[in-house]
């Protein structure tokens, strides 16, 4: 979900720019489904078989990448034939392929917090970047943090990489459409909330909400979490298992609700009509939750890791993920300063202080695409 909404955003954002100089042309395998590109009307959409696994033209581009010419054959084609300057974002082309690739690395989260991971996932991840490295055109990571840790980590990207920070670009930087008694019924809560819009990935960290609940219940302030993500961390099959026992061991189901992936329109109403978000997470590569709250105007309680620090909302309450006990007094602060009306004349202005920003999102991303061509802006 989080490269969906990055996709979309980045994309958005180039086509917001004034009298832009790049267009941005979107490749996908030749079966996807029309409703997967349904957010993106307007741009131009190219089908191919290179794309659809197992298919001739496929395997083709594999073989003539992997073991023939480090090159993939089919997929240059199809990007010759399309007038393609630059292929951004994709995953690999072949270590001895000419034609321009710009390459994303968000995070060296397996070099930060490698007790998250299995050993082979943390071999891959390290093999991954290092080829990243040496076959892309050019490098964009998404945090000066991240940035920091290329240089410690495949320091022979330093001289070809740059920084983009993602700017949400949440269709519903409003309270949005759905009234807050309509999400009630739908969502089956009621009363002021907090929203935790985090996928169960296990540096995550909800269990630091969870225990915060639990401590404000025990002093007497029943408070409400909305937690809106998928349940799954292929990396720990039992880890949303674990977090339904600590609920249930806690006895906050009352207080902590999970509803999983919602659909996308409601996200922003939900967040509009929040109390405040809460990224209580261990690592972070640019976190969107962050983003999404700068972009609505929203108080956010959030970790004080690096890149949180770095994003730095404007009304940011930090904590250390470490201390539930932190978060609970955050929760209760920024409950009890609460105004509902305030809060309209603070989304307010960040729609429009957004708008800016997300244009200079696409901008900077303009930059980077004519820098590494070598033209001028």
């Amino acid at each position: 979900m989080g490269g969906i909404t990055y996709m979309r955003n980045l994309i958005a954002a180039i086509q917001a720019i004034p009298n832009r100089k790049i267009e941005p042309v979107l490749i996908v395998p030749s079966q996807m489904p029309d409703k997967n590109l349904s957010d993106f009307n307007g741009l131009e959409i190219i089908r191919t078989t290179a794309l659809d696994r197992k298919s001739p033209a496929w395997l083709l581009g594999k073989l003539s990448e992997k073991y023939l010419f480090k090159r993939n054959l089919a997929l240059e084609a199809v990007l010759r034939q399309n007038g393609i300057a630059i292929l951004s974002h994709h995953a690999r082309i072949g270590s001895k392929s000419k034609f321009p690739n710009l390459l994303w690395i968000p995070d060296f989260q397996q070099k930060r917090r490698p007790d998250f991971f299995e050993p082979a996932e943390i071999a891959r991840r390290d093999a991954d970047n290092e080829r990243c490295v040496a076959e892309a055109h050019w490098v964009v990571l998404s945090s000066h943090d991240a940035l920091n840790d290329l240089k410690t980590y495949v320091p022979a990207g330093t001289d070809k990489s740059s920084v983009l920070r993602f700017v949400s670009g949440i269709q519903s930087t409003s309270r949005g459409e759905l009234g807050l008694a309509e999400l009630e019924a739908k969502y089956g809560f009621s009363g002021p909330y907090f929203h935790l819009p985090n996928q169960y990935w296990a540096h995550k960290n909800h269990a630091a909400a969870i225990r915060a609940v639990a401590l404000l219940k025990q002093q007497g302030l029943k408070v409400t979490v909305l937690s809106t993500g998928a349940p799954t961390d292929y990396r720990h099959p039992k880890f949303f298992e674990s977090i339904e026992k600590l609920i249930q061991e806690l006895d906050v189901a009352d207080c902590y609700k999970v509803l999983g992936l919602i659909d996308y329109a409601d996200m922003g109403p939900l967040m509009g009509h929040s109390v405040a978000l809460i990224n209580p997470s261990y690592f972070e590569g640019w976190s969107t939750t962050v983003e999404e709250a700068k972009a609505m105007g929203k108080a956010i309680i959030l970790s004080n890791i690096p890149v949180h620090i770095e994003q730095n909302p404007a009304r940011g309450v930090y904590f250390d993920p470490d201390q539930p006990e932190e978060l609970a007094q955050a929760m209760r602060a920024v409950l009890a300063a609460y105004d509902p009306a305030q809060e309209e004349a603070l989304v307010a202005q960040a729609k429009i202080d957004n708008q800016a920003k997300f244009v200079e999102f696409g901008e900077v991303y303009q930059q980077i695409i004519l820098e590494s061509l070598g033209k001028e802006a």
